[in-house]
């Protein structure tokens, strides 16, 4: 390389480069820095666990959460450690009368204040996809039966939407005595419950006049159709007073 007299030999090119760069990039980590440590980003991850409760309740399931506490209790206490956090904050905050060095667990707060959210909504969904859906049972044939000569009843339950497909059925009857003034003869009674519905498990059940069925359904998204098939020793004019279906997942 040569120079001209009196004049500095000029700087090869890739310092020239190498010094760019290295202006760039601590321009972006301070530009960095400027957004994470600002007020208003510090504050997102702090108001995402009350934004999140109310959203939950705008916008709470129809039927609550029968039959999935475990998971309400866990989406609770999820959501209620996000929400302790920054009230921890303010609180020392307020106690406070000089200015202290933030310690780890400050810094990393907001942090943590959003983990947990995240883990409270997919707490909060999981008890979506799993609630227990409460389904009206069609029931069709001449009543009352009697055990004897009349005896069947046809039970259907219609293809659920989208949102509401579980994998099990849980179907509810209730036979009575269609005069409640005569003797009562529904204890002797028996009936038989059989899926015509091919993916439907099991097949056959046998049961009381009270009863509650489990079947697994194979294919959640088609109608359930079932045969009740009362049985009496002797003729005993039997109403089916309740039939009820509730859809869950175990």
């Amino acid at each position: 390389m040569t120079s001209t007299p009196g004049q500095e030999p000029r700087a090869h090119n890739s310092a020239d480069a190498h010094g760019s760069y290295g202006i760039a990039a601590h321009t972006i980590g301070t530009f960095i820095n400027f957004i994470v440590g600002s007020r208003p980003v510090r504050g997102l991850p702090i108001a995402a666990p009350f934004l999140l409760a109310v959203y939950v309740i705008r916008d709470w399931p129809r039927g609550g959460t029968e039959g999935q506490h475990d998971r309400f209790a866990l989406f609770l206490a999820l959501l209620a450690a996000a929400v302790l956090i920054p009230v921890y904050h303010l609180l020392r905050a307020r106690n406070r009368t000089t200015p202290v060095r933030a310690g780890v667990f400050e810094m990393l707060s907001p942090l943590l204040c959003l983990l947990l959210t995240l883990l409270s909504w997919w707490s909060y969904g999981s008890l979506l996809h799993n609630r227990q859906i409460t389904v009206t049972v069609d029931v069709a044939g001449a009543q009352p039966v009697t055990g004897v000569s009349e005896r069947t009843l046809t039970l259907v339950v219609d293809a659920p939407s989208a949102e509401d497909r579980r994998a099990r059925l849980r179907l509810v009857l209730k036979l009575a005595e269609d005069d409640p003034d005569k003797p009562a003869c529904v204890h002797r009674t028996t009936a038989t419950v059989t899926a015509k519905t091919p993916s439907v498990s099991p097949r056959s059940m046998n049961v009381r006049a009270r009863s509650e069925s489990e079947f697994h359904l194979g294919d959640p998204t088609v109608p359930l159709n079932f045969v009740l098939d009362v049985t009496s020793p002797s003729p005993c004019p039997v109403r089916l007073e309740t039939a009820l279906g509730v859809l869950h997942n175990g």
